[in-house]
């Protein structure tokens, strides 16, 4: 910690609520992008219980619920499903009498397979941009499609991503049917990776393992069952979408699922009237600026990248546009990240 950094914290503004989203929380590995150490995620979280209270789950439903605005404090969620998070997270955070949320993948629980995401986060941690873009165009091209390289970007879909992660991102996710996708990566992903099933066995959380993070005290959400770009689907792929995996874990948990993240934070009206007919009380996105009085299904959540002792960003203003994305191909135009990609074009 450098000499600068007490003091940036001592001065660095919370917003009343904080809610703040984690992924992976362990030693770095070739296999992992965007990770918390173990010890930065603990000062991380003593530090919010020097400031501020934890909230308890069920305290923004109530909130949402009585149209009241959510409380005071700061609540811990955890996406994807990591064996980190019951065997690491969630010791330490009973131990400081704090509960989070998790919203775990399910789609190696249902069909025994690696969602296309994690694929990605692998051999994009794994190899240079450029050796994964020419290896992923050579999977492509012997699947018949002509491409040379991985179009412009035609608008920002991940805040804080480089141009190069933008546009293979953009170009797997919406420019390619799932089986394509599939087939592009699954070969790389097993060079760099190893196995779907050491893979799944090593890093995702099984059901009793899931069971156990239920009843230590952390509450279960959707996450979909294949973290799809919601808004990339029509409403008949949403509702599966999200109800297959709603009623997986409530199965596993005997309780009803009550709370949603969005895969990648994307959302729209049709996602919105999904979860209502779903029974969704509170779903969270990935934008960092949080309304005291949300719409129920668009609660923001701040990275911890935000936070000490990384502090990799400002913290969002509070007059920061919420982010919309539409249908057609998951942009957004209120989304700053569009701004600066077309101030580049």
């Amino acid at each position: 910690m450098n000499d600068q950094r007490p003091d940036a914290e001592s001065s660095l503004v919370l917003p009343q609520t904080l809610i703040v989203t984690y992924h992976f929380v362990r030693s770095p590995t070739k296999l992992q992008r965007h990770t918390i150490l173990e010890d930065e995620f603990r000062y991380q979280v003593e530090f919010l219980m020097s400031r501020m209270k934890p909230i308890e789950p069920e305290e923004i439903l109530y909130a949402l619920k009585e149209k009241k605005p959510l409380p005071d404090g700061f609540l811990l969620t955890f996406d994807d499903g990591l064996t980190e998070h019951l065997e690491f997270v969630l010791p330490f955070l009973q131990s400081m009498g704090i509960r989070g949320i998790s919203f775990p993948n399910v789609l190696h629980l249902i069909r025994g397979e690696v969602p296309f995401v994690m694929q990605l986060q692998a051999c994009m941690a794994s190899l240079s941009l450029e050796d994964l873009a020419k290896r992923l165009i050579a999977e492509i091209q012997n699947q018949g499609m002509e491409i040379n390289d991985f179009p412009k970007l035609p608008q920002a879909i991940k805040l804080f991503d480089d141009e190069r992660t933008q546009q293979i991102k953009y170009f797997m996710n919406f420019c390619l049917t799932p089986e394509m996708r599939h087939a592009a990566i699954a070969p790389i992903f097993e060079d760099v990776a190893g196995s779907p099933e050491s893979f799944i066995r090593n890093h995702l959380l099984n059901e009793s393992q899931l069971r156990e993070l239920s009843t230590g005290g952390m509450a279960i959400g959707s996450h979909t069952l294949h973290h799809h770009y919601l808004t990339s689907l029509d409403s008949e792929k949403k509702f599966s979408e999200i109800n297959v995996a709603s009623n997986y874990l409530a199965d596993i948990t005997g309780e009803k699922c009550r709370f949603f993240a969005y895969p990648y934070g994307h959302l729209d009206d049709g996602c919105i009237d999904t979860l209502a007919r779903v029974g969704v009380e509170a779903a969270f996105t990935t934008w960092p600026r949080i309304e005291r009085f949300p719409h129920p299904h668009k609660i923001g959540r701040l990275d911890t990248i935000f936070l000490p002792p990384l502090m990799k960003r400002p913290m969002p203003s509070a007059d920061e546009p919420l982010i919309e994305y539409n249908t057609v191909d998951g942009t957004s135009a209120t989304d700053p990240a569009k701004r600066v990609a077309q101030s580049r074009a």
